[in-house]
């Protein structure tokens, strides 16, 4: 996990094919069922393009780079049944009610579409002070809307949730 990107810091990267500058990034196109990005949506001039994971050649801190050959036309279509919505507008709600958490980021493996772990926090990402919890993407369900921890992640994100409750009483009149 210490090699892994940071979603949100990835946009506004370059992106390149081949030695031409062909946009920025502007997004990840995610399948969280899957814990996967299958996907870039790249921002190029006045057009919006949608480039697949495979037709990369890589993924860096400083550039994701398409691979050559691959008509500038062709690379729009195709990802439309995927979840588009960023990473940081998505929660997590605890069973039994016991509230709803806020996904801050996704942590991804450059080398694969893999994403690893899960930023959480009590706040969502514009009020967050503090960095949240990283939590393994294998302990976060997607229901299709929101995700829904699982075994060990369960006790770590009540008392994430606790925190922010005994906060807000503190807080209080």
């Amino acid at each position: 996990m210490n090699d892994s990107l940071r979603a949100t810091a990835l946009r506004g990267l370059p992106v390149w094919q081949g030695a031409e500058q062909i946009g920025t990034l502007g997004g990840l196109v995610y399948d969280h069922a899957a814990r996967r990005v299958r996907g870039f949506t790249v921002l190029s001039g006045e057009r919006t393009l949608n480039v697949w994971w495979a037709d990369t050649d890589g993924l860096t801190r400083q550039a994701l780079h398409v691979r050559a050959g691959i008509p500038l036309s062709h690379l729009w279509h195709g990802l439309g049944s995927v979840a588009r919505r960023p990473v940081d507008t998505l929660t997590v709600r605890l069973p039994d009610g016991a509230g709803t958490l806020f996904v801050l980021d996704a942590f991804l493996d450059p080398m694969t579409e893999r994403i690893v772990a899960y930023e959480v926090g009590a706040l969502p990402r514009a009020a967050a002070r503090r960095p949240g919890m990283r939590i393994p993407a294998s302990d976060l369900a997607w229901t299709g809307q929101e995700f829904q921890p699982l075994g060990s992640a369960i006790p770590v994100l009540r008392a994430v949730q606790a925190t922010l409750d005994a906060s807000v009483m503190l807080r209080a009149p």
